[in-house]
């Protein structure tokens, strides 16, 4: 990485998200990991990204949103069930998403801990070496949104850009 996206990069990306959402909660990576590995049922996981975006890869078992969460009330109607501990909302960087969790804490008057973003999102999620997938089947590319907000994921992640 070069430039602004050197060391306070993402310091400069994550001040901004918690300004602009201040009710959004937020997990880290490893925080959403562990969750997944002790009981992945009870996770539900909103991608909050383009489709173009989501068509590249996701998190396995990601329920794919619309760009704005648009689709999030009928996909929360037809998954979210009284055993559901977490709803985990990402995009790439985490802006688009915590918006979302934002919302849909307030909309639904949730618990703290319910409706979360994940900090840093697809990008610190594929950063961190964790699996990505697309049809099933793991893969190791993901969109990188656009050649700016790009620069935060690891280039040997970076999924090229359609012209």
């Amino acid at each position: 990485m070069s430039g602004l996206f050197q060391g306070g990069g993402w310091w400069l990306i994550l001040s901004k998200i918690k300004s602009s959402f201040p009710g959004a909660e937020q997990i880290s990576t490893d925080e959403l990991d562990t969750a997944l590995k002790a009981n992945r049922g009870a996770v539900i996981l909103l991608d909050v990204r383009a489709k173009e975006e989501f068509d590249v890869s996701h998190l396995e078992g990601a329920l794919w949103v619309g760009n704005d969460g648009e689709l999030a009330d009928e996909v929360l109607a037809k998954n979210l069930t009284p055993e559901t501990t977490l709803v985990a909302c990402y995009c790439s960087v985490g802006y688009r998403s915590s918006k979302l969790a934002e919302r849909l804490k307030k909309e639904r008057n949730a618990r703290d801990g319910l409706f979360v973003n994940v900090e840093k999102s697809a990008f610190g999620w594929a950063n961190g070496g964790r699996p990505v997938f697309k049809d099933g089947k793991q893969v190791s590319l993901v969109h990188p949104y656009n050649g700016v907000w790009g620069m935060l994921l690891n280039s040997e992640l970076r999924c090229p850009m359609s012209k």
